[in-house]
């Protein structure tokens, strides 16, 4: 039992050399962190002790003469010039689009896009075979309506289709524009 109780001792004693080494250490890394120099209170007194410098006056930009502008009444470089109003060469047109005619099938593409296959003739009428480009064939005749600026066929013959389109002339009004559409194969 005495054995027991001088290992404790031991033990205690340990442990207290040991805080006390860790203590030590402690406080020569602690004392190691100062630079040398002195407290704030000693510098900024040495600063209000120390004579004032007198700090010039900034520099004024020289005097620059005044320049007048007079191009007030002249468009600003930032804005879209005026648009002129288009004038109208000739007489007005009454030409214009039925917008309550009903649309037919082959308006539905443009007129470039539309092939002239062949010609049938049945019963005295010559037809015109247009193929859309989505396929299959469709018989149009004089007056039938195609592409998509209101074109209509105004006459049909072997060399193939003359078509009147309606189109905008560009001043808000329409003008009529002639087309012809060859046979597939005939260009």
């Amino acid at each position: 039992m005495r054995a027991r109780e001088l290992a404790l001792d031991h033990l205690l004693h340990a442990r207290a050399l040991l805080r006390t080494a860790i203590g030590g250490l402690a406080l020569l890394l602690l004392a190691g962190c100062g630079d040398g120099r002195p407290p704030p209170q000693v510098l900024l007194k040495e600063i209000d002790a120390a004579p004032r410098k007198v700090v010039p006056a900034p520099l004024r930009p020289p005097a620059r003469a005044t320049a007048s502008y007079f191009g007030a009444e002249y468009r600003s470089p930032f804005s879209l010039p005026a648009q002129k109003p288009k004038l109208r060469v000739g007489p007005p047109s009454n030409v214009r689009p039925n917008p309550a005619r009903k649309r037919e099938p082959l308006e539905r593409f443009a007129l470039g896009t539309l092939r002239l296959a062949g010609f049938v003739e049945q019963g005295g009428t010559l037809f015109a075979l247009i193929q859309p480009p989505e396929g299959g064939i469709t018989r149009v005749i004089v007056g039938s309506h195609l592409g998509k600026n209101h074109g209509r066929v105004v006459r049909l013959s072997e060399a193939g289709l003359d078509i009147v389109e309606i189109v905008p002339d560009g001043s808000g009004a329409w003008m009529e524009r002639r087309r012809h559409m060859q046979p597939a194969g005939a260009e």
